[in-house]
């Protein structure tokens, strides 16, 4: 593996600095000595030795007194570390267990911080709610979503010894850069390119993939990450069908005295429980380059991605509320996921309204038998029938069978091949068609009625996973293309 050419500018670890600290609400401020543990895919979390806030209450006899631990919130805590970099930290909890160290009723830390994130960089944010205006993000496989290379051709030597002029060269494909925009925001796909000599016996050039975002007007630092980092994880996980990392995630806060500054020069580094801080290099580890369904140099516009992704989360789709790559992924109880798989089909077929139409005919109907039958029932028996006669004119059968043969390629086949599907079709005489058996076994399974092999869940799980994703790439606005392949079994 390639070093990257993505630098972390502060690496993970334990980092001494001094806290700027308030008892809210009060204003006044001053400093106490502390530390901070910045790491991998976690939340950062510090420690306070000195002075914090404590609240005390008076005793009868006049005295005062506090009890231990207390905690108290803030929006944001600006720190200094040894090295001379700034830290914020945002959404921090101070647990306060001493006011103050020098008593030496505790060992260590007198108070403790636990915080949402950290923000590390040179400067100070100018407000409380950090507002941002650009953000880098690197996220794995990102290099197979751009699908395209950041080299356009080599040429060297075949007999260095002998030739006049004796050459390695590589061509940087300008295109790689792809760049999209609007009113208020321009996306890019770019790659970070590091070239070096090591002891005059080795030369190397890499190149790591990034997302740029650049907006015309600053959001929170919280809003940015909901509103663009993690509708970009989203979207390239469920391009490739996997849980992929968040590798590295830099952002530009606006900074006191420091508007002018281009973002470029205002990178702060993010530490939160999502960022692995393993920022790779583009290589060849992959059998072929065609892990993601999406492949952006065909012509699929990011930014107009990513907004569809935000307007489906405003508006609650149910394909968004359900399907998440964390509960949905291949790593997941098979059962579980299972059942979400078809909640997340059935939620979408209700909320598009597709069997709308039976509705009107169905209750005329229904209301019909009633009237029919009111005269000719004993009280009790008409109240049972009213009761279970079907209030709705279809089941689970029919919202799966428009979900799935909707999609540009028909899955019916292949689930009707499933060990699941045949071996209950076999069992069971009241069920005959897939869609009649995938609702057997999700009542059996949702009521807790029934068991089946996890392998047999697995298989299944699969190829609706692939539906569910055909239906968020149709909803994206994504090719048609991109939705072919991201329906297709991977073998294809």
């Amino acid at each position: 593996m390639p070093e990257s050419a993505l630098e972390l500018k502060t690496t993970p670890g334990n980092y001494r600095c001094t806290w700027l600290l308030s008892k809210p609400a009060d204003e006044e401020c001053w400093y106490s000595e502390g530390d901070i543990d910045l790491r991998a895919s976690r939340q950062p979390y510090g420690g306070v030795y000195g002075r914090a806030p404590i609240n005390f209450t008076r005793t009868p006899g006049g005295g005062i007194s506090y009890g231990a631990p207390q905690y108290f919130r803030y929006p944001v805590v600006h720190g200094q570390l040894l090295n001379g970099r700034n830290v914020a930290l945002v959404d921090p909890v101070l647990r306060v267990m001493d006011a103050d160290r020098s008593s030496g009723m505790f060992p260590g830390p007198n108070a403790h911080f636990d915080a949402w994130a950290a923000l590390v960089g040179r400067g100070i944010p100018r407000t409380s709610d950090i507002l941002v205006d650009s953000g880098v993000v690197q996220i794995s496989h990102l290099d197979t979503f751009a699908a395209k290379g950041p080299i356009e051709e080599t040429r060297y030597s075949r007999n260095p010894f002998e030739d006049e002029d004796p050459r390695f060269e590589v061509k940087f494909q300008q295109a790689s850069y792809q760049v999209w925009s609007d009113d208020a925001a321009e996306v890019a796909v770019e790659y970070q390119i590091s070239a070096a000599v090591h002891g005059g016996y080795h030369f190397g050039v890499t190149f790591s993939p990034t997302i740029r975002i650049e907006l015309s007007e600053p959001i929170p630092f919280k809003e940015f990450f909901t509103s663009w980092v993690l509708p970009l994880h989203g979207l390239v996980s469920a391009s490739t069908g996997r849980n992929e990392d968040i590798t590295y995630w830099s952002c530009s806060p606006l900074l006191e005295g420091g508007d002018n500054e281009p973002p470029a020069r205002r990178q702060f580094a993010i530490f939160n429980r999502w960022i692995t801080q393993q920022p790779y290099a583009s290589d060849n580890s992959l059998r072929d380059k065609h892990l993601s369904a999406i492949r952006l140099a065909e012509g699929d516009s990011l930014l107009h991605l990513l907004r569809r992704w935000q307007t489906l989360e405003a508006e609650q789709n149910p394909i968004l509320n359900t399907y998440d790559i964390h509960s949905l992924g291949p790593d997941q109880a098979p059962r579980a996921r299972f059942l979400l798989l078809l909640q997340a089909l059935e939620g979408l077929c209700g909320h598009e309204d597709r069997l709308g139409g039976r509705w009107a005919s169905h209750v005329e109907r229904r209301q019909r038998i009633l009237d029919d039958c009111r005269g000719h029932l004993s009280g009790s028996d008409f109240r049972f029938l009213k009761q279970w006669l079907g209030k709705t004119p279809y089941s689970l059968d029919h919202a799966l069978e428009a979900m799935l043969t909707s999609l540009p390629v028909d899955l019916e086949p292949e689930l009707a091949q499933t060990e699941l599907v045949k071996r209950i079709i076999d069992d069971e005489d009241s069920v005959t068609t897939t869609f009649a058996a995938l609702r057997y076994a999700r009542n059996k399974l949702s009521h807790g009625t029934g068991a089946f092999e996890p392998l047999a869940l697995h298989a299944v799980a699969q190829i609706l996973g692939r539906a569910v994703r055909g239906h968020l790439f149709r909803l994206l606005d994504a090719s048609p293309e991109a939705q072919e392949r991201v329906i297709r079994p991977a073998d294809h």
